[in-house]
């Protein structure tokens, strides 16, 4: 009789052990994870992005630069810089999800998207104001504005191009050229919708291809009395 219920046990403990042994089921192994509602930092801590300083308000203008619709790359690249000095990147791209009203820490995180909408609002033309007002968070009015004025056509590209090529260092201190330059070569290169991996070798020939023309155009733009240098650079 011992030893009947010593066997007994010991097949109740190998069926138990091969349940908790049980394999995941594929579908739910694959399934990929939602944007966290909440930071998994205490929202007190300075590191969560949920932290606002006591120099933080709406009225607060977080950067210099008006968007009027025609300075949209290089305003944005402006607030990207400031919201991410204040940890308020995560209310524009999505990386923490809008929680239900229910959610404990909603009235926290609504908080902070509206001290971001407040600053995006500060920021913007009067006309553009009243086009992003009604919308119910940040992220809402970055994909709007985004979608609106960032241009990635041809004949933005077209358009730069033609500054570039005819450009010329007239009366232009030599700085102040290559500065010119380079702002439109950086504004063509956020034109460009194209994205590569600039590590294989394809990559970095282009890369290398396009410096190469940028310094024939800097030389070719160069007044005469570079002349001599250019040619000792040739």
């Amino acid at each position: 009789m011992v030893i009947a219920r010593r066997s007994t046990r010991h097949g109740a403990r190998q069926a138990s052990s091969a349940t908790r042994r049980a394999p995941i089921p594929e579908s739910s192994a694959r399934s990929s994870p939602e944007p966290p509602i909440v930071a998994a930092i205490s929202p007190d801590s300075i590191h969560s992005p949920y932290y606002l300083t006591n120099s933080d308000n709406p009225c607060l203008s977080i950067i210099s630069e008006e968007l009027d619709g025609s300075n949209f790359d290089n305003w944005s690249i402006s607030m990207k810089i400031a919201l991410d000095a204040k940890n308020k990147l995560s209310f524009i791209d999505g990386s923490i999800a809008r929680p239900p009203e229910t959610h404990p820490q909603y009235r926290i995180w609504s908080r902070c998207s509206s001290m971001v909408k407040s600053w995006i609002l500060n920021t913007v033309s009067k006309q553009i104001y009243k086009s992003i007002l009604r919308f119910n968070d940040a992220q809402e009015i970055w994909k709007d504005l985004t979608t609106r004025f960032h241009i990635t056509n041809l004949p933005r590209s077209y358009q730069l191009s033609q500054q570039i090529w005819s450009l010329q260092q007239g009366s232009m201190d030599l700085a102040t050229y290559y500065t010119t330059l380079k702002t439109l070569w950086d504004e063509l290169d956020g034109a460009n919708c194209v994205t590569t991996c600039r590590n294989c070798d394809c990559c970095k020939a282009t890369d290398a291809k396009a410096e190469h023309a940028k310094i024939i155009k800097f030389l070719a733009g160069l007044n005469e009395s570079y002349t001599i240098i250019r040619r000792q650079i040739i």
